[in-house]
This record gives C-alpha cells, sequence and structure tokens, in this order.
C-alpha cells in the first residue's frame, strides 16, 4: 500500500486512460515471465529507446525490469500500486497460459 503524502504531485503530465488494471504492468509481466521461462529470471541485458537518445538502461534480471516499469506508473502519477501490481500478476497469468498452450514443438520429434 502507498503512503498518503498531501505534498506528492505526479512527474509527468498524467494522461487520460483507464488506470485499472495497468496495461503497461500486465504487458512487461507477460513479457518478463515467458523471457524468464526460456533463459532463467537472472538474465542479464540493456535496453536503448528512441525516446531517449543516448541513455542505455541495464539490467540483471527481467523481474527487476518489471518492477521498474511499475515503479514508474506509480512515480508518474499514472497508476496507484494497485493497479501495477495486479496488472504484473495478470500478466503472469496471460504468460503461463501461453507457455502452456503455444509456443509448442510443431511435432513429437523436436523439429
Amino acid at each position: 500500500m502507498t503512503a498518503s503524502d498531501p505534498n506528492w504531485g505526479p512527474l509527468l503530465i498524467t494522461p487520460n486512460h483507464p488506470e485499472y488494471p495497468s496495461g503497461h504492468s500486465t504487458a512487461s509481466g507477460a513479457c518478463a515471465a515467458v523471457l524468464a521461462a526460456y533463459f532463467g529470471d537472472q538474465t542479464a541485458f540493456s535496453l536503448t529507446s528512441e525516446l531517449t537518445a543516448g541513455v542505455t538502461r541495464y539490467y540483471s534480471s527481467f523481474s527487476g525490469a518489471v518492477d521498474e516499469v511499475r515503479d514508474a506508473r506509480v512515480f508518474g502519477g499514472i497508476h496507484f500500486r494497485s493497479a501495477c501490481l495486479d496488472g504484473q500478476a495478470l500478466g503472469r497469468r496471460v504468460a503461463a497460459y501461453i507457455l502452456e498452450h503455444s509456443l509448442q514443438r510443431i511435432n513429437g520429434n523436436g523439429n
């Protein structure tokens, strides 16, 4: 639970879109879970973005990256933490379904 602070203000101009659940947290939760299933959660990687030229973000795990997404949505004033936590949980459930029902071998001999 996030403690209230009467002097707090969002870091961003809060966009007008649905608050619950956090779509970014849902998508990143699903992506991180699928990638962790294939490569292991403790896989280090880096990301760059056209929106932040010259900036590279480094992560030591997929779960660390998804936690940063969650915090960014809260700190930016876009979502309440519960929307992000529930979105991540939803994303993990979607990933579990995909891993169980999709991304399967075409036939039984490994081809």
